[in-house]
């Protein structure tokens, strides 16, 4: 039950992560980069390219995350209980969303970072 517990407070720290990100990125946007009298950026398309990316990583990272907290706080696996026939096929979706959620935040801050370097040069 540790796991789960470990698990679902590590999911919850990600999730706050990511969506203060989404907000924090969203929110300053316009004053990291250039922008017209009209308020559109003018950047190039590399870099609203590498944005886009950036805010699809962390809306991956933030879905799976959410999704692996709804699993989490369902979860009735009872110590010393056995597991039901499909836990390997959940346990393998678990994974699969695990690394999901957590390199989608990773890589949505190196976009992100890719394209605040692209702008300096």
């Amino acid at each position: 039950m540790d796991y789960f517990k470990l698990s679902h407070d590590t999911q919850k720290h990600l999730t706050t992560l990511t969506a203060g990100s989404i907000v924090l990125i969203s929110t300053f946007l316009k004053d990291i980069f250039p922008k017209g009298k009209n308020g559109i950026l003018l950047i190039g398309m590399p870099i609203k390219v590498l944005i886009a990316v950036s805010f699809f990583c962390f809306g991956c990272s933030l879905l799976g995350a959410t999704w692996l907290l709804g699993r989490y706080s369902t979860h009735t696996l009872k110590v010393g209980s056995a597991p039901g026939p499909d836990f390997g096929e959940r346990e393998a979706a678990r994974r699969i969303t695990r690394a999901m959620a957590f390199f989608g935040f990773w890589l949505g801050l190196v976009f992100f970072g890719l394209a605040v370097l692209a702008n300096l040069f």
